[in-house]
């Protein structure tokens, strides 16, 4: 293990059971950098509802389907329709399209983009019922991911309530951020197209929060009542890393504060790293 992974790991891992301590349910943490040795791992294969981070698999899907020559990205398909899926419709759904009254027709470029920069819900079920949930699935598993599951859509709440849960685990998060920045599924292109999405994500609350905003983070969060997940990449400048924080039985902002604080404290981590290897 190089001098530098050493430095980033001394006592990291008290900090973090600080840090997840002074909040209520459970936490899991996978970090690991992309340039250096350095990594950690805190309840790693805890399974978690995924939230709004299962839409990253969507989106890989949308873009697999587009490489194959299945859809194009100025391809435009019609918005559900409200009875057909009136869960991501309701006024606590994210997302725009659902007051958006005169919008009938969208691309799946512009869906994709709704889909991740403000998480909209019904972005994602348009994308779910074009691309297949079965599609969708078959690519997770490709993937190498055994736990992550997509079994409904957004904001079926019905569903939930019979167990019918979206899930993952923090390590299969971070595998999935790694096969993005490696470009293992997609290829470079495609892998740039959604990097250069999520790089967009306009959610403040978790690791964006306290990360400086000159520093470029590739993420998706989640929130789903007790709930708080955020999972992506921080280019902290040459010793860029992916960070995945998911969470369950949360308080939502004593969870949201947790993400907020350990991404600070894996930032700061790594940045002093890179300042020691560079004198």
């Amino acid at each position: 293990m190089r001098e530098a992974s050493i430095n980033a790991l001394a006592g990291v891992e008290e900090d973090v059971h600080r840090i997840t301590g002074r909040a209520s349910g459970s936490f899991g943490v996978s970090v690991e950098a992309l340039q250096s040795d350095f990594s950690f791992f805190y309840n790693e294969h805890m399974l978690c509802p995924a939230a709004s981070t299962i839409k990253i698999h969507i989106l890989l899907e949308l873009f697999n389907q587009v490489r194959a020559g299945e859809h194009g990205l100025d391809d435009l398909v019609e918005l559900p329709s409200r009875k057909a899926s009136e869960g991501a419709w309701s006024a606590t759904a994210s997302g725009v399209l659902k007051e958006l009254e005169s919008v009938r027709r969208i691309s799946l470029k512009d869906a994709a983009t709704l889909m991740i920069i403000v998480s909209d819900n019904i972005a994602a079920n348009l994308l779910i019922d074009l691309l297949g949930m079965d599609r969708i699935q078959e690519t997770i598993q490709e993937l190498g991911l055994k736990n992550t599951k997509l079994t409904r859509k957004m904001m079926d709440l019905e569903s939930s309530r019979k167990g019918m849960e979206n899930v993952s685990t923090p390590h299969e998060l971070m595998l999935t951020m790694k096969n993005i920045a490696g470009a293992r599924f997609l290829d470079s292109q495609s892998s740039e197209m959604v990097l250069d999405l999520l790089s967009k994500t306009q959610d403040m609350f978790g690791l964006r929060r306290l990360i400086p905003a000159d520093v470029r983070m590739e993420h998706k969060t989640g929130e789903f009542f007790s709930v708080c997940n955020d999972a992506g990449i921080v280019r902290v400048p040459g010793n860029p890393f992916i960070i995945s924080i998911m969470s369950k039985d949360v308080d939502l902002v004593q969870g949201w504060d947790t993400v907020a604080e350990l991404g600070r404290l894996f930032y700061d981590r790594l940045s002093a790293s890179r300042r020691e290897v560079d004198k």
